[in-house]
């Protein structure tokens, strides 16, 4: 397998080959259960028609913007998460336009396109290893928004997480066919500007099981580090939550840092 612990893979390589264990290692109906009323709200609020939705993976999130009217794109760095994300789009009945885009190159890559509102979920921020990285991302994101737009990201308390060593989330499971599947995601942290995200992925069938193992490096990004960047980028509303039901944002408590910005 590419990308272990002794040889980090880029975002890319990483999610090509997880390719669909990506849908396998997350309850998508509970998760839009409890994310999409903290979507439809700003939504509303921010007479939000036209979406793009950054790092969309596999489609998930663009799948149900797309579902309730929305003009939908997505793009992704994974060419395999993109063919992934369309082929769930046709079985859903919705129109989404997925294009593959590197966080850093949106602007470039919409060709012109113009949104009211641009996401970016599930920890994809911290794929961007360097401050300028995150920098160039927001501006990227800001070029293609129409004036009094909303950007929407979340990514994990790495204020916290760093300062505590958290390192494990909670696995998960899942059936396909005869096989069975268990995913344990796992940090390494290096200090406060480097850790590894580790999937471990177990399989069995036939009563054996096999496993293999992913690795990526991320960047922690902190709450100053994301206010920094969104401020260079020329947001100046700027609004952290610690989870999707508008609970304000703790250092030392929350789990995730989700920014709205405008």
């Amino acid at each position: 397998m590419k990308g272990n612990e002794n040889s980090p893979c880029s975002a890319g390589e990483f999610y090509d080959e997880l390719g669909e264990g990506y849908e396998l290692m997350i309850n998508w109906d509970a998760r839009l259960e409890r994310e999409m009323p903290f979507f439809r709200k700003l939504f509303e609020d921010h007479g939000v028609q036209r979406v793009l939705d950054c790092a969309c993976g596999s489609g998930q999130h663009a799948i149900e913007f797309a579902r309730w009217g929305h003009e939908v794109s997505g793009c992704d760095i994974s060419p395999a998460m993109l063919r992934l994300a369309e082929r769930n789009a046709s079985a859903a009945g919705v129109d989404v336009a997925f294009f593959e885009a590197g966080l850093t190159d949106v602007a470039r890559k919409a060709q012109g396109g113009r949104f009211d509102a641009v996401i970016c979920l599930g920890n994809s921020l911290p794929h961007l290893l360097s401050q300028r990285e995150l920098d160039q991302s927001m501006r990227s994101i800001r070029r293609v928004l129409e004036p009094g737009g909303i950007c929407i990201s979340q990514i994990r308390n790495y204020d916290r997480i760093v300062r505590e060593n958290l390192r494990f989330m909670p696995p998960t499971s899942a059936m396909q066919g005869n096989r069975e599947f268990l995913f344990f995601r796992m940090l390494d942290i290096y200090g406060p500007r480097r850790v590894d995200f580790n999937i471990i992925r177990f399989s069995r069938e036939a009563g054996k099981w096999t496993h293999s193992v992913q690795t990526t490096r991320l960047r922690p990004i902190l709450k100053n580090h994301m206010e920094t960047a969104l401020g260079r980028a020329g947001f100046t509303d700027v609004r952290h939550y610690g989870d999707y039901g508008f609970t304000a944002y703790e250092t030392e408590k929350t789990l995730d840092l989700i920014t709205v910005a405008r």
